[in-house]
């Protein structure tokens, strides 16, 4: 008799069901807004953000020990990229994940953890971040990163909110950076999403200054202007706690490679302008000064770099670790990095506040 009445009855069953639990929801979300003192979301046509003070809901409830740190989410209306960059830990994907789930919980009718927020509506949320595969259908980590960042590609419009972090580490240093590049640029020039982008590809920074529709910011703890110098990758894994000898090895090939890096910078250019009047070089009689000789002590060497059509005069400070006719190089003892200076583009060289290698001038 029961059932047949249920049977009788159940379209409202299921009416009084959907409205219990749609009640359930509202009341809980108010509560939440209530205590936590979350703020109503603005919403308008334009594709702005503005968020101040944003926080993640889950992390910000859980942290009892260490409070944890709002920052702000900006873009404006011709701004489509930021391009995040930050030491590893500092909070890149903590970050771009708590701007993900204000705008899930803004569109979806809640309040969200922030003291101001203005949003537009997006159509699609888009994200790149983790690493995972799928062994049973023989998907690689890096086959699963590129197959999600398709479907942004594919079927994100100028609505969407697209998430990338770290797109190419999967695969080798040269590709991941040219796959990474080529997104960035695909998505500027062709959807025009709101995008999200952490990297640590710090060549990519630099994009920033040719597409003004992209902006730097880099992450540590706070979200600030502009791009990070580093990723400190070598702290990290000692907070992992790796054996000593590994992270000593790791941090002499670092140099090594960044020492590298530098000479590659600082060999003299081909198709460089022609230096100004009365420069000299440094590999005839203008100088009296024996570098390889020189004690291993701190000097400043000046410059003369051509840029494009213009030199510009810089000013280096470290130890000097090596030097010959041809080159000088130093090492800075506050970023722990390596510069040579190709001996062409010296000017002269300051040691115990004395100036001991002068270029002839006319």
């Amino acid at each position: 008799d029961l059932l047949s009445k249920i049977k009788e009855n159940l379209f409202d069953l299921h009416t009084c069901a959907k409205a219990l639990a749609t009640i359930d929801v509202f009341v809980s979300l108010s509560l939440l807004a209530s205590d936590k003192g979350y703020v109503c979301p603005e919403f308008h046509a334009e594709s702005s953000i503005d968020i101040v003070e944003g926080k993640h809901p889950i992390l910000d409830d859980r942290m009892k020990k260490k409070k944890y740190v709002s920052n702000d989410w900006k873009m404006n209306k011709d701004e489509t990229i930021q391009l995040i960059t930050g030491p590893n830990m500092g909070g890149k994907s903590t970050y771009m994940r708590q701007n993900a789930l204000l705008v899930v919980m803004a569109q979806m009718g809640s309040f969200i953890p922030a003291k101001t927020a203005q949003l537009p509506i997006f159509d699609r949320i888009f994200t790149r971040i983790g690493a995972s595969d799928d062994i049973l259908t023989g998907k690689s980590t890096f086959m699963v990163e590129m197959m999600e960042a398709n479907t942004a590609l594919r079927y994100a419009t100028k609505h969407s909110l697209i998430l990338f972090d770290e797109i190419g580490r999967g695969t080798a240093t040269y590709d991941g950076m040219a796959l990474a590049q080529a997104m960035l640029e695909y998505i500027d020039e062709a959807i025009g999403a709101k995008t999200l982008f952490s990297t640590h590809y710090h060549e990519l920074t630099e994009l920033a200054e040719e597409h003004q529709s992209m902006r730097n910011v880099h992450v540590d703890v706070r979200v600030i202007e502009g791009k990070a110098d580093k990723s400190y990758g070598i702290n990290v894994a000692k907070l992992a706690h790796l054996p000593k000898v590994v992270l000593d090895r790791a941090s002499q090939l670092l140099l090594n490679f960044e020492n590298q890096d530098n000479n590659q910078n600082y060999q003299q250019d081909n198709d460089a302008p022609p230096p100004p009047q009365g420069y000299k070089t440094i590999d005839n009689d203008t100088f009296t000064i024996d570098f390889e000789n020189m004690p291993k002590e701190r000097i400043t060497v000046y410059a003369t770099f051509p840029d494009s059509a213009v030199w510009h005069d810089r000013v280096f400070k470290g130890i000097l670790i090596e030097a010959s006719n041809e080159y000088v190089t130093l090492f800075d003892e506050e970023t722990k990095t390596f510069t040579t200076i190709v001996g062409v583009y010296v000017n002269f060289v300051e040691f115990k506040d004395k100036t001991i290698l002068t270029k002839n001038r006319n």
